[in-house]
């Protein structure tokens, strides 16, 4: 499913949202169950991207909802393999309250254990502007999610965009 996004951008998302839908069916029909959990995640991840890509950010946070209670503990697995498309729709289901941070950053921290294309850097992009502690390689340990006041969801026109990730 890593050619839906092509399909999508290339003005196929039709075309890209039957292939994962044709995919999912496949897959819950000879793996069904906790045989196919973590490849039925995988689609779900690529499912909500494109729903999210296309409009349909409330569709994409339940979708999202929905793939991380197939992921389970291996949920760090889909968010590296789906990197860096996921993140605007993953964004979005934290700011919408559709995924707990409590449940994502620790997944992010096992995805990317340096913090090179997690949320350690872009909390780092975001302390750029200076203050306390600029600069320093940051603990996702502390790590906590809050809104950017003032800015409106691209997806939905309503509520905080997450703005960024704090680390204390």
């Amino acid at each position: 499913m890593n050619m839906a996004p092509v399909l999508a951008e290339n003005g196929a998302p039709d075309v890209a949202r039957s292939a994962v839908d044709e995919a999912l069916a496949t897959l819950d029909n000879c793996f069904p169950g906790a045989r196919g959990r973590v490849h039925r995640a995988g689609l779900l991840a690529s499912r909500a991207r494109l729903e999210y890509d296309t409009g349909e950010p409330e569709r994409s946070c339940a979708t999202l909802a929905r793939c991380w209670e197939e992921a389970g503990l291996q949920a760090d697995q889909v968010i590296r393999a789906h990197w860096p498309g996921l993140r605007p729709a993953l964004w979005h289901a934290l700011a919408e309250g559709a995924l707990s941070p409590d449940a994502v950053l620790p997944a992010m921290r096992d995805a990317f254990p340096g913090g090179a294309c997690g949320p350690a850097s872009a909390a780092a992009s975001a302390d750029s502007r200076g203050g306390a502690g600029a600069g320093r390689r940051r603990d996702l340990d502390s790590a906590r999610v809050v809104p950017r006041h003032g800015s409106v969801c691209r997806g939905c026109g309503t509520g905080p965009r997450l703005g960024r990730i704090l680390l204390s």
